[in-house]
């Protein structure tokens, strides 16, 4: 059974790492960013959304799939904290005549319909993999606005929600040792 799941985790990982490595901050939940791009504003924004969004849509997956208890708090968790963290961030992108426009890509939608599709008995290990993998990118993301980034209501925004995001990426890491 635990080798069942590890192989599921080492699938979902190997898959979302595959186009990463040695590339641009890319994958499941941001947008191509190259690590010589300039981010503008409004490429941080976008990226940003898009990992909330990502973030909000896998825990919902996660509450209408999973019976764990501990699955479920850490998704109902994500959902405040997301869906609050891209409220902030529209209204931070509002303030700064950034309007985020960006959709799901492919690759994301295919992360999602995996996660969805993944066997129940392996349902939890699959979604702490995914949360772990997406807030790595999102904290390097924030991180590196929050450094270069044009001051601003989005800078503040990205160095507000680094806290959180490394928050989430413990728990996920934490459970997924479990």
């Amino acid at each position: 059974m635990k080798a069942l799941v590890s192989l599921a985790v080492v699938t979902l990982v190997s898959a979302t790492h595959a186009s990463a490595q040695d590339a641009p901050v890319r994958g499941t939940n941001v947008p191509a960013v190259g690590a010589n791009d300039a981010l503008s504003p409004q490429k941080f924004a976008d990226a940003a959304s898009a990992g909330h969004r990502f973030e909000i849509q896998s825990s919902q997956i996660a509450l209408r799939r999973s019976s764990e208890q501990g699955i479920r708090a850490f998704a109902e968790q994500l959902l405040s904290d997301h869906g609050k963290a891209d409220r902030d961030l529209k209204e931070a992108a509002r303030e700064q005549n950034v309007v985020i426009r960006v959709d799901f890509s492919e690759d994301q939608k295919n992360k999602l319909k995996a996660l969805d599709d993944a066997p129940n008995e392996q349902f939890g290990a699959s979604f702490l993999s995914l949360q772990a993998l997406t807030h790595q990118e999102s904290i390097a993301i924030h991180d590196r606005y929050g450094k270069e980034g044009p001051a601003g209501s989005l800078k503040a925004h990205a160095l507000s929600q680094l806290s959180t995001l490394r928050t989430h990426l413990v728990r996920a890491e934490g459970s997924a040792d479990e």
